[in-house]
């Protein structure tokens, strides 16, 4: 049997309902920090120590971090650094890795758009806004596109590490700004 971490993360991500509960929380920012020196330490530690430890590809661990990386979307807002730590060592080649890490992440937008325009959070004046995001997504791709090919499946992976320890950084340093 073969569980996909997606679906996990999608029916455990349940962001606009988490996010409300949060806000009414004095200690939304402290939780946030707390993540965010979390996944400081775990990008650094992955980015030393990946060679001596990975997340087995199985339904087990599948189950955990879809999970985990669902509940952190929705508290969060950010749950895309558990999954890319199980997808990295899981897919075969880079191409694969990044095929799955962008198919959660288009499955992960649709139901929070979907779930932002029934609560009316998004609404017909942000269109122009989304179609500049676009835009820049499209750019972003093309860019893509043409550096990953140029890079090794290990210098792909420092690179997800460094992210993820950086997106760490960035939540600590939003605490305190």
């Amino acid at each position: 049997m073969e569980v996909d971490p997606a679906a996990c993360h999608l029916l455990s991500d349940d962001q606009h309902n988490c996010n409300q509960v949060l806000q009414r929380n004095q200690y939304t920012s402290t939780l946030s920090a707390l993540f965010g020196g979390f996944l400081l330490l775990l990008g650094s530690y992955s980015f030393f120590f990946a060679q001596r430890f990975s997340i087995r590809a199985n339904v087990f661990s599948a189950t955990v971090c879809g999970l985990v990386g669902g509940i952190c979307s929705g508290l969060f807002s950010t749950g895309g650094p558990v999954i890319a730590l199980y997808y990295l060592p899981a897919s075969e080649k880079k191409e694969n890795y990044l095929a799955n890490i962008q198919f959660l992440f288009l499955l992960s937008n649709i139901m929070n758009l979907y779930t932002r325009c029934t609560n009316g959070l998004y609404t017909a004046d942000l269109v122009p806004y989304t179609l500049i995001g676009f835009g820049g997504v499209l750019l972003g791709k093309q860019c893509g596109v043409h550096f990953v090919d140029s890079i090794d499946t290990s210098l792909m992976k420092k690179l997800v590490y460094s992210f993820i320890a950086i997106s760490g950084l960035l939540l600590v340093l939003k605490r305190f700004l």
